[in-house]
């Protein structure tokens, strides 16, 4: 009788502990959790949501700010029961902390800014490389000009302008402007030496063609190695890269020699960027969050390289020894096999969605 009643209080007393509504944190973070049109948004909230009602969970959501280390270290002092957002999964997160099993692999990428420069590359690598060729081209080109009016004078006189006593320097030099450029010869020489400055001028015409189309070549070069300047890990090495507070980019850049400068949010981290004039090499942050805000980056001409810096699971953080743990693994693996999952990522990532399938 005594066990029966004890075991009576026991239940009466702890069913408010089970019944209570669970404490939610939702960590803003596009495309994982954000807060709009009056209410929470994001594939992280979609997937509580969606787990929450076929288990029966009462829960309320609260504002877990923007920083995630922030609400981890919240629900490591009991404040929240959940975390939800774009929350990695971390050895440092794991001693304070429960988690679910993931169910999105982000990965760490590197964003960086890119000036609308192509035509100061071409003119650059043009006075770079062949400034002296062209001078030299020009000189030659008008000193045979002059040899070619010199040697031809007469013959010019007949032909083209016989109402004329002379034949102009001016109009040599269109004539043999066209024979260098066009590679015809409007008038054929008379003399030996007219043929030989006409095809030295059709030699210097071709040079001159080739020296602009390397100029060009060799700017779109530059230019496509500045749309994508970091192609390999080691490309980290020496750099400085803006890392959002509490992110685990920051050991990232740091294991692959490059130097973190924490900044506390992606929109301060973009105007530091373009304002670094270069001296920042890139902002390293999850790819997701990189692709849901392509077009403001893009306007800003910001751009996503396509190394891979490391995988980033992605779970439910939980209040540790959270009794509805295993519910919610069981959840979120009946939702993966039945690709519940994947459509709600799909719905969000809709520049790239690769990434939603597991």
């Amino acid at each position: 009788m005594k066990n029966i009643l004890k075991f009576y209080l026991i239940f009466i007393f702890s069913f408010p502990l089970f019944s209570q509504d669970l404490k939610v944190a939702v960590v803003e973070n596009k495309p994982f959790s954000y807060f709009e049109n009056g209410k929470y948004r994001g594939i992280a909230v979609d997937l509580w949501d969606k787990l929450a009602k076929d288990n029966g969970f009462q829960y309320n959501f609260f504002d877990g700010g923007e920083n995630v280390e922030d609400a981890i270290d919240a629900l490591s002092d009991g404040k929240f029961d959940l975390v939800i957002g774009n929350v990695s999964v971390t050895s440092e997160r794991i001693n304070k902390v429960d988690f679910s099993r993931p169910f999105f692999l982000n990965y760490f990428s590197v964003v960086f800014y890119n000036a609308p420069r192509f035509f100061k590359e071409v003119v650059e690598s043009f006075v770079d490389e062949f400034a002296l060729l062209l001078l030299l081209i020009l000189v030659a080109f008008i000193l045979m000009n002059y040899l070619y009016w010199f040697v031809e004078k007469r013959s010019f006189e007949k032909s083209l302008n016989k109402d004329k006593k002379k034949q102009s320097f001016a109009e040599t030099l269109w004539l043999t402007s066209l024979t260098m450029f066009s590679g015809t010869v409007p008038t054929t020489p008379r003399t030996i030496l007219g043929k030989v400055v006409v095809l030295c001028d059709l030699v210097l015409g071709m040079s001159l063609m080739a020296s602009l189309a390397a100029s060009f070549t060799n700017g779109l070069i530059e230019s496509e190695a500045r749309q994508t300047p970091f192609k390999r890990n080691s490309d980290i090495s020496g750099k400085e890269f803006l890392v959002l507070r509490g992110s685990p980019a920051e050991n990232v850049v740091k294991m692959m020699g490059g130097t973190p400068i924490v900044t506390e949010d992606e929109e301060k981290a973009y105007s530091k960027l373009v304002k670094s004039h270069g001296e920042i090499n890139g902002l390293v942050e999850d790819y997701a969050s990189s692709v849901s805000r392509k077009k403001i980056r893009e306007k800003m001409n910001i751009f996503q390289s396509s190394l891979n810096l490391g995988n980033d699971e992605i779970a439910f953080a939980l209040r540790p020894k959270l009794s509805i743990k295993r519910k919610i693994d069981q959840s979120l693996v009946r939702l993966q096999d039945d690709k519940v999952i994947e459509k709600i990522c799909r719905s969000y990532l809709v520049f790239d969605r690769s990434r939603c399938v597991l």
